[in-house]
């Protein structure tokens, strides 16, 4: 059963953010959709502290690129913005991450072995084929149709916020700027 609110207001969402990126977070997925252009994005990006939290923007990495990001992210909470084309693609990285048995997931890469290194001038850096994270995720979207047509399973995993500010909530929150 899909645990979902609809909130209106900035004052809102900011509040659920703020709750959902606090270390004292059970909840280990949320799931914010919303029209394109109404600060979903900024709104995590404002409570960002980078050592607890990552802001990857998922919508022109590969798979591998991906798996990548998730590596380097593990442990913190990771924030998927832009998450449309992963989820079209089927990502079964994302159903890894997303997994809601054990608090602490396997994701795993079984693709080329040989993408598993990554070179930086001479630095050369070895990525598992597979790890270890307990990272809580947020995944923010502008389309429900993508996210009930292509990862229905994920819409169980956690709690879904339809934000819908009234215009008049946009202008005001604009105007502050």
């Amino acid at each position: 059963m899909v645990m979902q609110e609809t909130v209106r207001s900035f004052a809102d969402l900011t509040a659920i953010a703020r709750a959902f990126m606090s270390q004292k977070s059970e909840r280990r997925l949320l799931i914010i959709v919303g029209d394109p252009g109404v600060s979903k994005s900024s709104t995590f990006s404002r409570l960002k502290d980078d050592e607890k939290h990552r802001i990857i923007k998922a919508g022109n990495l590969s798979a591998f690129q991906f798996y990548l990001q998730l590596y380097q992210s593990r442990n913190k909470v990771i924030i998927l913005d832009d998450v449309e084309e992963v989820v079209k693609r089927g990502d079964k990285t994302l159903m890894n991450l997303c997994e809601s048995g054990a608090p602490i997931r396997t994701v795993a890469w079984y693709g080329s072995t040989s993408q598993l290194k990554v070179t930086r001038g001479k630095k050369v850096t070895r990525v598992p084929q597979e790890f270890k994270t307990s990272s809580r995720v947020v995944l923010i979207c502008n389309s429900w149709d993508i996210l009930t047509s292509k990862t229905p399973a994920l819409l169980d995993r956690g709690k879904v916020v339809f934000f819908d500010p009234p215009p008049g909530a946009i202008h005001e929150f604009v105007g502050r700027w």
